[in-house]
């Protein structure tokens, strides 16, 4: 029973995740409000609140996502060996061509200069 709830959980969080990377490429986070991630996600306010206290929070959650996602591939490999430094290199350009739409709308001006000051 609980993991059919954290499929669910899950579903939601990529749902709204997605919609918000979607208005992203459109307009600038301050100028998305809650409504218009819900309607795009297809969910009730109550539910996104349950899961995020407003847009920022959820921008937040997906540049946490990408990071983590970007260091979970990179740390496999020893930066002392050459041919680990080769690799990872190798690695690290993958990882950004297969996530470009995600990283060029992360370091687009419609977000905050928070992520671009991390990354």
């Amino acid at each position: 029973m609980s993991s059919k709830m954290d499929r669910r959980k899950q579903y939601t969080r990529m749902v709204l995740k997605e919609s918000l990377m979607d208005l992203l490429q459109e307009k600038s986070i301050s100028s998305i409000t809650i409504k218009e991630i819900c309607e795009k996600a297809d969910i009730n306010r109550s539910t996104y609140y349950a899961h995020f206290a407003n847009q920022y929070e959820l921008l937040d959650s997906i540049e946490e996502e990408f990071i983590e996602d970007l260091v979970g591939t990179l740390t496999q490999y020893n930066l002392s060996k050459e041919d680990d430094s080769l690799q990872m290199s190798e690695k690290f350009f993958e990882f950004i061509a297969e996530n470009s739409e995600v990283c060029q709308t992360l370091l687009s001006e419609n977000t905050d200069i928070h992520f671009q000051k991390r990354a």
